[in-house]
């Protein structure tokens, strides 16, 4: 069975152009997985935490035959080959990729490992922008918004700047 889902990437350290494209590579290249839709590349100041360095951000939508753990599981295989180090605390810290499944089709799931829809996404314009770029009537299972809708009354005031193609 094939499930939809939608991930968000994001750098801000090294070259960043690089690092995406690379990860991005690297999930069209797993056999289960295949990108369907692409959200233009977004540039954004941290969240979270303070960063002199600015963030690459986007949004990709996959169709996979993996399981929601399974796809997380490859994610998190491809952020380590790239050279993500584990995460140490739970604080924000400046990153070379961050790969979150946003959604996987309707599925709402909240476990340690493991939230979708995403707990975050629905206040954050670095994941609402692209995501309503690709997806705009997607609708967030637990808010019952589109995409389009949650940032329009999003109230982060965060600043999200479309750039150039990789």
């Amino acid at each position: 069975m094939k499930h939809t889902a939608y991930i968000s990437y994001g750098s801000n350290l090294g070259d960043k152009k690089v690092v995406i494209q690379k990860a991005l590579d690297l999930i069209n290249g797993l056999s289960a997985v295949s990108i369907t839709a692409y959200s233009s590349f977004y540039s954004s100041d941290a969240w979270g935490f303070s960063s002199e360095k600015s963030f690459i951000n986007g949004v990709i939508k996959v169709s996979t035959g993996l399981s929601a753990f399974s796809l997380l599981e490859a994610l998190q295989r491809i952020e380590k080959s790239i050279g993500r180090k584990e995460k140490t605390t739970k604080e924000y810290a400046d990153r070379l990729i961050d790969l979150d499944i946003l959604g996987y089709d309707n599925l709402v799931l909240t476990m340690p490992a493991l939230t979708i829809p995403h707990e975050w996404m629905h206040v954050r314009n670095f994941v609402l922008e692209p995501l309503a770029e690709i997806a705009p009537e997607w609708t967030h299972p637990l808010y019952l918004m589109s995409a389009k809708n949650l940032l329009a009354k999003s109230k982060d005031k965060s600043e999200v700047r479309k750039v150039d193609a990789l």
